[in-house]
């Protein structure tokens, strides 16, 4: 829920929208406290209060940590690009340029590229205002007040290895693909038995832009899953994680108002092919935690 501040905040920053250093303070939750503290007395006609606290900052609520439940499947994701800010990915440079280079097995990112998360590197929840997305550079609105937070249901299938015995569980709608035929333990491929589905299984889903705590400019959007989703729930702009997953690109409609802009949380009647028309409709970095098995994690920082 937004704080009374923070609606005074947003508002204030629609009034002045042509003022530049409001808007970059704003984008990248980087202004200093005092000044908040000024622009809010000034919209109240009164004067600045030095016990007013920052509102795009959550007090901490002690140390939290959630690794990742998901199984694990895995897809061919889009070409991530272009940059969805001016100011480039930052040290996700080396990663992305990566993503970008001609298909070959020389040029697939290595486990160590694709990590999201590094003992030394701090990530920052973002109102995601800088974001430009899709040929027009459109941006958005969707996560001023904080996290897109829904639930996605998921059609899946049950399949057990006939070589070494493994049960593992498939989405429906990859079930025909070669990552979906090959055994995740033992890796044989079309060696296999259904024994379970298809059936539906909801996904609490929690998606938001994330930035480098370094200067805060949006490098990504990050989706949390299952019981991580539940843990972290209550996320909003300035919070700091530590976070250990991978990337990958991923289709994004940035006219989407309410934030859920990916294939799997499109409101009915959505299609890419009119996205791609009213230009906004690219593909962004997501960060997710990963399959369990490579231990991917979430924590507060």
């Amino acid at each position: 829920m937004v704080s009374k501040e923070e609606q005074e905040l947003i508002e204030a920053r629609k009034q002045w929208a042509d003022t530049p250093i409001i808007n970059f303070w704003h984008d990248t939750n980087d202004a200093p406290d005092a000044f908040f503290d000024e622009l809010l007395a000034a919209t109240r006609d009164e004067e600045a209060s030095s016990k007013m606290t920052r509102t795009t900052t959550r007090t901490s609520s002690g140390a939290r940590k959630a690794k990742s439940s998901y199984a694990g499947h895995s897809v061919k994701s889009p070409q991530a690009k272009y940059p969805i800010t001016n100011k480039k990915w930052g040290n996700f440079w080396e990663v992305v340029s990566a993503m970008n280079k001609a298909n070959g097995k020389e040029n697939i990112p290595t486990r160590a590229q694709r990590s999201a998360g590094k003992d030394d590197l701090t990530f920052v929840v973002t109102k995601g205002l800088d974001l430009r997305v899709g040929t027009k550079r459109k941006s958005t609105t969707a996560f001023e007040s904080g996290p897109y937070n829904t639930v996605i249901d998921y059609v899946m299938l049950d399949r057990q290895c006939t070589n070494c015995g493994n049960k593992w569980t498939t989405d429906d709608r990859w079930k025909d693909s070669k990552a979906g035929k090959t055994c995740p333990e033992c890796r044989a491929f079309e060696k296999f038995k259904d024994i379970k589905g298809p059936y539906t299984v909801s996904s609490d889903t929690l998606l938001f832009p994330v930035g480098l705590a370094g200067d805060g400019q949006t490098i990504a959007l990050a989706m949390l899953q299952g019981k991580e989703a539940k843990e972290f729930a209550d996320l909003k702009p300035g919070d700091r994680i530590k976070w250990k997953g991978f990337i990958k690109g991923a289709w994004y409609d940035i006219t989407v108002p309410s934030g859920g802009g990916f294939d799997r949380m499109r409101p009915s009647g959505w299609k890419y092919a009119d996205a791609k028309k009213e230009g906004g409709y690219g593909v962004v970095p997501l960060m997710t935690l990963g399959g369990k098995r490579y231990g991917g994690y979430i924590e507060s920082a």
